[in-house]
């Protein structure tokens, strides 16, 4: 079948087209190979096209609804697992958001949400025995609960099996509240590796909703993450100084990590101190991580071909990464951020921290976070860079994004030097700043952005790093 007006595509695919250079602001943009491709063989790549550009970059919920709808009414079109899980997964958020009510309470403290996606025995097991036992400290949730009342969203596929926990009890003991949005066991059944983190991202979309609901702070949290013992105690005192504070974050190998939490845990809960934590996690790095510590290199002034860069110093490690964690959300920040799908929040940020008003922790702050899970499959991608061949790189990535000044202003706080001693290739601190310059330096004078019409302004143009200010706390 030819590809004119009277195919059954043809209108939905310009629709899909229309919709993408309008939010690129692009209006030369198309996809030229779709015409050649057989019909109904075609109909498979635009509900990817539909999935990619309609609902994750665009986040256009109700649309991509409406056209996966279309698309699966056509002759020939044969049912996609991933399509179904997605569809059913974006009419689930859809719907859980319209059905939402605000939290009644008789207290008058600001409400924050925290927001978890908890599903399954085991992640549920590492959630109560782990995470919310790391909460337990005096300078988390405790201190938390006495300032604010706090509500953890909860978006699970059992109920009884999160509220029958004793460590639930404790929370609410405390003042904590849990409100749930419950998974459909069909969507459960649905999930696999790939459509797991569109779940993520489902979940998000639903907490930053419920805080808008509620005009409440956000959190977000994940299941399999420690935290520092003072952590909230000391997002509160950073709260004070900026709307949001965001951080980037790594993944530990939990068959080392866990372990090494022993010596910090009691019948109560696990305290572990920030400088600890960040040694702790850089003990525990996932192989595939490994290569992400600049140190580990094979050779100076070349950077692992990864979009996230850890530096360490004999008193400081160095985070660098344009995708970043959301440790606390503003009230007045969610009720300005866009009403969208949120397929990666970490790597979206700048929809809802637009300019420099957000603070991301320094050496001075005492609070760090390390997820954990097993080494799983993936393989250990140990390629390294020259600087002009890294900024291409990270362009390539960050194209029609303002997140590069994530990545500029990074991530500095200490680590504790006898959990995890120096080692040969640990770098001084000037030799560190001085090449992270260079480095910032050189990927912005590649940003292919420069002289264009971008639908996100980048907030670093026309500046130099190292000589434009850097708030600090």
């Amino acid at each position: 079948m030819t590809f004119d007006s009277s195919s059954p595509d043809y209108r939905v695919f310009n629709d899909v087209i229309q919709m993408r250079q309008n939010f690129l602001g692009m209006k030369d943009w198309g996809h030229p190979r779709y015409s050649i491709y057989d019909y109904p063989q075609r109909l498979c790549l635009l509900s990817d096209m539909n999935r990619v550009y309609i609902l994750r970059e665009i986040g256009n919920m109700q649309k991509f609804i409406d056209i996966e709808n279309e698309i699966n009414k056509m002759p020939g079109k044969e049912a996609s697992p991933q399509d179904q899980c997605i569809l059913d997964m974006t009419n689930w958020t859809q719907d859980t958001i319209n059905e939402m009510k605000t939290f009644r309470t008789a207290s008058m403290k600001q409400k924050v949400i925290i927001t978890l996606l908890v599903y399954g025995e085991d992640y549920t097991k590492k959630c109560m025995d782990i995470m919310l036992k790391s909460l337990m400290t005096e300078g988390n949730l405790p201190t938390l609960c006495r300032e604010k009342l706090v509500i953890f969203h909860v978006q699970t596929d059992n109920k009884e099996r999160f509220e029958s926990a004793p460590i639930i009890q404790k929370i609410k003991d405390l003042g904590g509240q849990f409100e749930y949005a419950i998974i459909p066991p069909a969507l459960i059944s649905q999930i696999d590796v790939t459509s797991v983190y569109w779940l993520i991202g489902a979940a998000a979309t639903i907490g930053i909703e419920y805080a808008r609901k509620n005009n409440a702070a956000y959190h977000h949290c994940y299941p399999d993450i420690v935290y520092s013992n003072n952590f909230f105690k000391e997002l509160l005192r950073l709260t004070k100084i900026a709307p949001s504070i965001l951080a980037p974050a790594h993944r530990g190998d939990e068959m080392v990590l866990l372990p090494s939490l022993k010596p910090y845990e009691n019948d109560e809960c696990i305290s572990v101190p920030s400088p600890d934590l960040v040694a702790l996690g850089l003990n525990a790095i996932h192989m595939c991580h490994w290569p992400t510590i600049v140190n580990n290199r094979p050779g100076n002034w070349v950077y692992p071909q990864t979009h996230s860069l850890i530096w360490e110093t004999h008193e400081l490690v160095h985070f660098n990464c344009p995708h970043l964690n959301a440790f606390w959300l503003s009230a007045e920040v969610i009720s300005k951020c866009p009403k969208r799908f949120y397929i990666s929040l970490d790597s979206e940020l700048d929809f809802l921290c637009e300019d420099e008003n957000y603070y991301i922790p320094q050496e001075n702050d005492d609070l760090y976070l390390v997820e954990f899970s097993n080494q799983g499959k993936q393989k250990v991608e140990d390629q390294h860079l020259d600087a002009i061949n890294f900024a291409l790189y990270f362009w390539r990535l960050s194209t029609n994004r303002d997140n590069f000044k994530f990545f500029i202003r990074g991530m500095k706080l200490r680590i504790n030097r006898q959990v995890r001693p120096s080692r040969p290739n640990t770098m001084d601190e000037v030799s560190c700043m001085n090449e992270k310059v260079f480095l910032i330096n050189t990927v912005q004078s590649k940003d292919p952005g420069v002289g264009t019409s971008l639908t996100r302004p980048r907030t670093h143009l026309n500046k130099i790093y190292g000589i434009t200010p850097v708030p600090r706390a």
